[in-house]
Parts: C-alpha cells; structure tokens; sequence
C-alpha cells in the first residue's frame, strides 16, 4: 500500500510539473480594437475633422511581445497572461500609459479594459460590423 501511495504521489508532482502549454503563444497573431466610434461614418467624419484615430488597438507580435496604440504613437512593449488576465506592461517610453494595462481576457476570446470592450478582428473592424449600441 505504501509503493502504491509513493508511486502515485510520484506520478501526480511529476505530471502536475510538466511544462504547460504557453498561453501567451496562443494569442500571437490576435489584432484588438476598441472602438471610438459607432460607425465607419461617425469615424470618417471625426478624422476629416479633427484628425482623430477611430480606434485603439492592440496587436499580439510575439509570445511576448505587443504592438498597442492608445491615441496616436504606436508602442512596442512586453505582455504577459497570469490568472486569466493580459497585462500590457508600462515603461518609461509608454508616454500615454505610466501602468500596466490589465485586460481581462473573455470567454470569446475578447480583451476587456475596465469596461471597455476591445474586440478581436481580422480585417477593417469597421467592414466586420458595426458597433452594437
């Protein structure tokens, strides 16, 4: 009885051990947006105007590494997932962002920032749908 304990106590630290799959590298490739505007329309018209972005966007580069813009600079910087959230890492060259960014990540695979939703998307997010209201 006591092989037996030891043999399955050996098998559970050394299976419970072994190296999980990166979940980092499964978001690689993944382009968010949040957003600004409700339609292609409303954000042609506020870029004619004001020269605003219709978006914020994130995109995954690497296992660790993402490409976010917040207003109008583009920032390559570091990110890691821990206890279902994606954290965007500040650094002193994050002008627009002094903190970590913390997304939770959704069950569809959407990030959320507070409680703004950042949709993933493929193409133009405004030629995929327009913005629920």
């Amino acid at each position: 009885m006591k092989r037996l304990f030891i043999a399955l106590f050996s098998f559970l630290v050394f299976t419970g051990c072994s190296k999980e799959d990166n979940l980092e590298e499964k978001f690689v490739g993944n382009k968010y947006a949040n957003l600004l505007f409700d339609t292609r329309e409303e954000c042609e018209a506020s870029w004619e105007k004001y020269f605003m972005n219709c978006a914020q966007t994130l995109e995954i580069i690497s296992d660790s590494e993402v490409e976010i813009m917040v207003t109008d600079i583009l920032y390559t910087t570091t990110f890691y997932i821990k206890n279902g959230q994606l954290i965007v890492e500040s650094s002193p060259e994050t002008y627009e962002f002094s903190r970590d960014l913390i997304f939770q990540i959704s069950a569809n695979g959407d990030l959320i920032l507070g409680d703004t939703p950042w949709m993933i998307y493929q193409k133009s997010f405004y030629e995929l749908y327009d913005r629920p209201k």
